[in-house]
């Protein structure tokens, strides 16, 4: 892992550089995505949820999308 001193500035490539350190080590999530092809329940996950037939109209912001709501949830 990169490690730096506190009065070091930061490159343009070091936040990708830790992520794709810690992508690398051990990632559950990474292993769960790997396996679970999450899109197969976008159907019905929309049919229960009524996403499609929300009215715009009425304002609020955009809901989150359902598949990723059953990520968070199942995790």
């Amino acid at each position: 892992m990169i490690c730096k001193k506190k009065n070091e500035q930061k490159a343009i490539f070091d936040e990708s550089e830790k992520i794709a350190a810690l992508y690398g080590y051990r990632n559950p999530l990474a292993k769960i995505d790997a396996v679970i092809d999450f899109e197969l329940f976008r159907k019905e996950l929309e049919m229960l949820t009524e996403y499609k037939t929300r009215d715009p109209k009425k304002g609020g912001r955009q809901a989150y999308d359902v598949v990723l709501m059953m990520k968070r949830f199942i995790i």
